[in-house]
């Protein structure tokens, strides 16, 4: 299992991140991003221990809307 999912974010006001489940290493976690002003560009780094996560996906689904999808490899704490 996945433990539990920090998510540390800039300006929070402006941006909703939905819930995160646990996870299950190796297997898809994924979750959606809706930012309240479209100005600028969108990063998502997920990282564990401060190793950023390789292959997370960040995929627009809707203006402002965007599914991020990462895929644990160890049972630990994630920051998004």
């Amino acid at each position: 299992l996945v433990g539990a999912l920090i998510i540390s974010v800039i300006k929070s006001k402006d941006i909703y991140v939905s819930p995160i489940g646990t996870g299950i290493v190796g297997h898809p976690v994924t979750f959606t991003i809706d930012i309240e002003d479209g100005d600028g560009l969108l990063v998502v780094k997920v990282t564990e221990s401060g190793h950023i996560i390789p292959n997370t996906i960040v995929q627009q689904i809707e203006q402002y809307r965007y599914e991020v999808t990462f895929i644990p490899t160890v049972a630990r704490t994630h920051d998004i």
